[in-house]
């Protein structure tokens, strides 16, 4: 049997540990880069390393970026469901937190 003091001991622990948000002590730049083109692709390793190398000379050091390449179609239909237009655009983006953190979806229409 586990004494009163030690019963409290690690209930204590669990709580810190299940309502604390640990984040990563340094800088930290994830970057996610998705083809959904059905014909073309990009370079993907080429279009994370731009996407990092903007974030560094803006002087970001914590962001998470997802990049989607996609066709005029997919566009057309992310215009209208959510930004209530009804047209294609080359871009489009939506941020996902508030500042300071930079935390994002991108679509690249590829045609």
């Amino acid at each position: 049997m586990i004494s009163s003091d030690w019963h409290c001991f690690f209930i204590k622990i669990f709580y810190a540990f299940t309502f604390t948000k640990f984040e990563p002590a340094g800088p930290v730049i994830e970057v996610q880069v998705s083809d959904a083109h059905p014909r073309r692709r990009a370079r993907s390793r080429a279009v994370a390393t731009v996407v990092r190398s903007v974030l560094r000379a803006e002087r970001r050091s914590r962001a998470s970026v997802s990049v989607v390449f996609i066709d005029s179609r997919r566009c057309r239909a992310l215009n209208r469901r959510y930004l209530a237009h009804d047209w294609v655009t080359d871009v489009i983006s939506f941020p996902l937190a508030p500042e300071p953190v930079i935390e994002g979806e991108v679509y690249v229409n590829l045609d």
